[in-house]
């Protein structure tokens, strides 16, 4: 049985980042895009603006090169510059981006204030610092949380109180909580992989009000649902941005179901909650520097670790057989981490594979290397 829940989800099938801004406005309402997870879209939410995730799109470049972008940044960011020069953001009132990697954070700023500043009456760049858990990076961060909020206060000629903040929160972590559970029931076999980030895609471009109740919805039908018990090798995905929901399909296409991930389209979203009982700036930057799964373009000393104990802590939870790691080309953050947690993998004897995606994932070639895995997997039963 379909979930019937799944019509109503904004997905990558259904409308672009662009329509649904669009359809966002004509209710009269204001849209603020953001690249990065580590994003505080709690602020945007409070000041009564609706946060839209950018992930860019496996569309062909055409306007990007023209701009001396670096040809060696990844296509995540090619397209994101793409996108904003050919139009298809003009329906957004602003765009927020967080220094992450310096591709996607300080130099695709650049090119946006330089080229198309003019389409964006709010154009943000909030600095984050690359060191996590220590009391000048927290205290630096509490600062820049602060002051994008004063430039969004002003933005909007009128103040954000505390109070709208901590329902912000509030909201925030009940999206969390529900999205866990969702992972939780993809792991016991109610939800499939593909509805089930589904559903993270869906919380990036929906108001986080609108999302808890069609979650609760999905949460409520899966449970009268017959679990699936199969023998069907469970896989983690480890990487970063997904465009659409392709490799997710491919992997159940070929009779295998994701189990789990650590994608920052994934886990690393949604994992970690905000505390309730702190200042409200205070904890959103506690929370988003120190969340887990950690960011590759973090460099805290034990980021890698803690990455790693994450992955382990997600095989184990969810009883994954392999790993599988879809890595953008150029993306040297994560290619760095990769070579460390695919020793660690070996070390335990854990399958895992890698595969470097650019505009597409490549669909032929990494339809193989599954074929393979799925043998190993099927050989270690």
């Amino acid at each position: 049985m379909e979930l019937s829940i799944k019509k109503p989800f904004f997905t990558p099938k259904d409308l672009s980042w662009h329509e649904r801004a669009k359809w966002w406005k004509d209710k009269g309402k204001r849209v603020l895009g953001y690249l990065c997870s580590d994003f505080p879209e709690e602020i945007v939410y409070a000041g009564g603006i609706l946060p839209i995730r950018i992930l860019g799109s496996n569309e062909a470049i055409s306007e990007a090169y023209k701009y001396s972008i670096n040809p060696y940044s990844c296509y995540v960011t090619r397209s994101i510059l793409d996108i904003a020069l050919k139009g298809e953001l003009s329906d957004f009132d602003g765009l927020a981006i967080t220094t992450t990697c310096d591709a996607c954070g300080l130099d695709i700023y650049w090119r946006m204030e330089d080229q198309v500043k003019g389409s964006f009456p709010f154009l943000y760049l909030l600095p984050r610092p690359s060191i996590s858990k220590t009391e000048s990076s927290h205290k630096f961060f509490r600062v820049e949380l602060f002051r994008f909020k004063e430039s969004l206060e002003e933005f909007l000629q009128e103040e954000i109180p505390k109070s709208s903040l901590a329902h912000a929160i509030k909201v925030y972590n009940q999206n969390r909580s529900l999205l866990r559970e969702i992972y939780d029931l993809r792991g016991e076999g109610f939800i499939s992989g593909v509805d089930a980030a589904s559903a993270v895609f869906s919380s990036m471009g929906n108001p986080k009000d609108e999302s808890n109740l069609l979650l609760s919805r999905m949460i409520e039908e899966a449970k009268v649902r017959e679990p699936k018990s199969s023998a069907a090798p469970r896989i983690h995905l480890s990487g970063s941005v997904l465009f659409n929901l392709e490799l997710f399909e491919l992997i159940e296409d070929l009779g295998g179901t994701v189990v789990s991930d650590d994608l920052c389209v994934g886990s690393r979203y949604f994992w970690d909650p905000v505390s309730t009982d702190r200042d409200p700036l205070e904890a959103l930057a506690t929370r988003y520097l120190d969340k887990e799964p950690a960011c590759p373009c973090m460099n805290t000393e034990s980021k890698v670790e803690d990455r790693l104990n994450f992955i382990l802590m997600m095989l184990e939870r969810y009883k994954a057989d392999a790993v599988v790691f879809c890595l953008h080309k150029y993306c040297d953050t994560h290619q760095l981490d990769y070579q460390i947690l695919a020793e660690e993998l070996e070390e335990r004897e854990i399958p895992f594979l890698v595969h470097i995606i650019e505009q597409n994932i490549g669909t032929a070639q990494l339809r193989t290397k599954l074929e393979a895995l799925f043998e190993i997997i099927n050989g270690r039963g």
